[in-house]
């Protein structure tokens, strides 16, 4: 039975989301104080027990990287290990990390705090082989605190079937969509409270893959898009996270909105919000390091005029 999945808590961010909050400003109508929290690293983005696909590159992690230059900075690749589970024991194996950037990752993202790395074993992966991985935390501001915890496992599984060949031997995606009308919606804002509760037209969105493809359901990432170029990526809370790929719904599903007006709050906005009337949207799902993914796409009609009672 697949184990759920769950995420590393780092007492991390601190000086970054200092500076996001100091640059947002703190506003009155937001609430009496600014947003503070601790700030959870999300980890590794497999559980364990998952099969992923033989053509991986490595398998995704995402977090807060330093900076210099206010350019990202890879960690040290000690900050990771991989083994390979033979009979009889484990056999240690060279690590490389890789920084995914642009589509589908989504570069720029608003209020972004997680970047995504591939985390990889030298010369690849073996057909049918199992690899654990180890996350030691090992960027230079959590290095104080994180030696006196566990580092983070996960044991996954190689499968002899590569996904770019599922990809080119499948049916067609489909792109499911449920109207939940307009309703009191809590969203990360761009001022400095945590969030904001605004009325909104909401729509919900999910990809079904075809049958192919079904057995990497919970592996595969997911990126949304709106009207064909911007990353759809809201978080219900400034102190959540949500990993590029992930979503604030569960993998593999979306809610759209569009604000009615806000509740009680009338200067903060949501970090995410989109106008009323029709919008194209479009979910892809993808594997890191594998050049073949799957879309669908839908219409959908973001109103909050619900008519004469």
């Amino acid at each position: 039975m697949k184990q759920m999945i769950f995420r590393t808590r780092r007492i991390a961010l601190g000086l970054a989301l200092a500076m996001l909050l100091a640059s947002a400003g703190a506003d009155p109508a937001c609430g009496s104080e600014a947003c503070s929290c601790v700030v959870p690293d999300i980890g590794f983005l497999v559980m364990t027990g998952a099969e992923i696909p033989l053509d991986s590159r490595g398998i995704p992690w995402a977090g807060a990287l330093d900076r210099e230059d206010n350019e990202p900075v890879l960690p040290a690749a000690s900050s990771f290990s991989i083994e390979r589970v033979v009979e009889g024991g484990r056999i240690g194996v060279p690590v490389e990390l890789e920084l995914l950037t642009g589509p589908p990752v989504g570069d720029g993202a608003p209020f972004s705090m997680s970047h995504l790395l591939v985390v990889r074993p030298r010369g690849g992966f073996a057909a049918g082989g199992q690899y654990l991985f180890r996350d030691y935390g090992g960027q230079a501001r959590y290095r104080a605190w994180r030696t006196v915890e566990m580092p983070h496992e996960v044991v996954v599984s190689v499968s002899d079937s590569r996904l770019a060949d599922a990809v080119a031997a499948a049916a067609p995606a489909s792109l499911e969509t449920r109207e939940h009308g307009v309703a009191e919606l809590r969203v990360m804002t761009t001022c400095g409270s945590c969030s904001v509760s605004i009325d909104a037209a909401q729509t919900g969105i999910s990809l079904r893959l075809p049958a192919e493809l079904r057995r990497w359901s919970d592996v595969l990432l997911y990126t949304t898009t709106v009207d064909g170029e911007s990353i759809w990526r809201p978080q219900r809370h400034l102190c959540s996270r949500v990993a590029p790929g992930e979503s604030w719904t569960g993998r593999g599903s979306e809610l759209v909105f569009a604000s009615c007006g806000t509740v009680g709050e009338t200067r903060c906005r949501p970090s995410y919000d989109l106008a009323n009337g029709e919008h194209e949207v479009e979910m892809t799902a993808w594997w890191p390091g594998v050049d073949a993914s799957v879309s669908a796409r839908a219409n959908v009609e973001l109103t909050c005029d619900q008519g004469p009672e």
